[in-house]
């Protein structure tokens, strides 16, 4: 299972894809990865929105919506 999130992962860029990982699978908030990052939370937001369209487009509307 591993190997495939990280397969699906690797569309993202190295940030976005450590920005998902943090907050889908570490269950941590927005406003704690937007600190460790240095980013805003409007930008971690963003980030997610626009990596969820890529992957979308990508593997499919019915995946991840």
């Amino acid at each position: 299972l591993q190997e495939e999130i990280d397969e699906i992962l690797h569309a993202l860029s190295e940030e976005d894809q450590e920005i998902f990982k943090q907050i889908f699978f570490q269950e941590e908030s927005v406003q704690q990865v937007a600190e460790k990052t240095g980013k805003t939370e409007t930008t971690i937001y963003q980030r997610i929105f626009r990596g969820r369209k890529k992957l979308r487009n990508l593997f499919g509307k019915g995946e991840f919506s």
